[in-house]
């Protein structure tokens, strides 16, 4: 990846994480009512204009890994190693939430658990990705049309009928991240002049859209009751933001270039600790304690984004350098060498045989686990877990 490649992908990851922080984090002071119009566009506009950072990075990432042709092998040690990344991470998280007394039950099960707990979407959706990458490289020439206009319906119908019919209003769903990368991994054919029609557009939609939208809520409420929900056009699933997104991240780099396996942990560990409940439970509380302006949150926003950022690379350069001075990385390319992975038929054989051979360690392994389990349960028993 060139310096223009690398530079364009930390600007949107920045960009996606000062969205997490700023607008997924529960502060009410950022909640306006339908009565307060004119205040109400100016933060809603605002907040779109976050959003499409996040639908710029994913559609980029699926830019920049979708032509890729990992072998078998390498998706999975890239999976694996990912996985111990956001374990690493949130597992030192949940230290310092103790030593902070911000421990709870349900964050030691969101950090063993973070797939099923959902504690990170994005993350989610990104390994996801690297799931299906190969299935999707197998489609051919004719099927992908097809594809196309199916992701792009799942996108548009929930927003011109206001059904949120797959969950994206939350974005809780790690779906919706996995179809940006995968719209994101087909080349557009279309001109320059074409995409940035279609991008102004687009995003000239989204803005009037949600411009218009608190007083098209209170002439609802006052003809018939009817609640508009704010939130109708404001989240990253909004097929006119995607759409805007797209055209922009074609407009931009054309062409493909290759993610190294470094910086998608760099950008995977960034966006896991943006979404884990104690770094959010931190910037709440820190932004209340802020004095001054919106502004001045804002701001600050900014900068907690950047240190989530360091913080993240900071971490993944030490699992690194620890995996190497442990042997670590050597142990787990020696055990992905002796599967036989042309051979999908003796897997089983193998896993079967790798288990019995090292059976005395992973009993200490789940043993040590489940002590350290009750231990921190039975320390934090009477916490609040909400």
């Amino acid at each position: 990846m060139n310096k223009k490649a690398k530079g364009i992908t930390w600007l949107f990851v920045l960009w996606a994480v000062f969205n997490i922080m700023f607008w997924q984090s529960h502060s009410s002071w950022q909640k306006v009512s339908i009565d307060q119009n004119v205040l109400n566009s100016k933060v809603q506009i605002l907040h779109v204009l976050t959003l499409l950072g996040i639908d710029l990075l994913f559609i980029w990432l699926g830019r920049l890994i979708g032509q890729q042709k990992p072998t078998l092998k390498r998706l999975v040690a890239l999976l694996l190693k990912s996985w111990l990344i956001v374990l690493g991470s949130g597992l030192l998280l949940m230290i310092i939430g103790i030593f902070n007394q911000q421990f709870w039950r349900q964050l030691f099960y969101q950090t063993l658990l973070p797939i099923g707990q959902n504690t990170a979407p994005m993350m989610t959706g990104l390994l996801l990705r690297l799931v299906l990458i190969t299935f999707s490289q197998e489609l051919s020439a004719k099927s992908i049309p097809w594809l196309k206009l199916l992701l792009w319906l799942m996108l548009f119908l929930p927003t011109i009928s206001g059904h949120d019919l797959f969950h994206w209003v939350r974005g809780s769903n790690p779906l919706l991240y996995s179809i940006l990368m995968l719209l994101g991994s087909f080349p557009s054919k279309q001109s320059r002049r074409r995409l940035l029609t279609t991008g102004f557009i687009s995003l000239f939609v989204a803005l009037i859209a949600v411009a218009v939208l608190p007083v098209t809520a209170m002439l609802l409420n006052e003809i018939n009751g009817t609640q508009l929900s704010p939130t109708r056009m404001t989240h990253a699933g909004n097929a006119f933001l995607i759409l805007t997104a797209w055209s922009i991240v074609n407009l931009v780099y054309p062409k493909f270039q290759l993610l190294s396996s470094a910086s998608l942990y760099r950008i995977g560990g960034t966006i896991y600790i943006a979404h884990y409940p104690l770094t959010r439970t931190l910037f709440h509380h820190l932004l209340y304690q802020l004095p001054g302006s919106n502004l001045s949150r804002l701001a600050f926003s900014l900068v907690y984004a950047l240190a989530i950022i360091i913080v993240a690379c900071l971490l993944v350069q030490c699992f690194a350098i620890s995996g190497r001075l442990t042997g670590l990385n050597d142990r787990i390319n020696r055990w992905l060498a002796s599967f036989e992975w042309q051979q999908p038929d003796r897997w089983p054989d193998h896993f079967k045989q790798y288990l019995l051979s090292h059976w005395n360690l992973i009993l200490a392994l789940f043993f040590s686990y489940g002590l350290a389990a009750l231990s921190l349960l039975a320390m934090n028993i009477s916490r609040d877990t909400h």
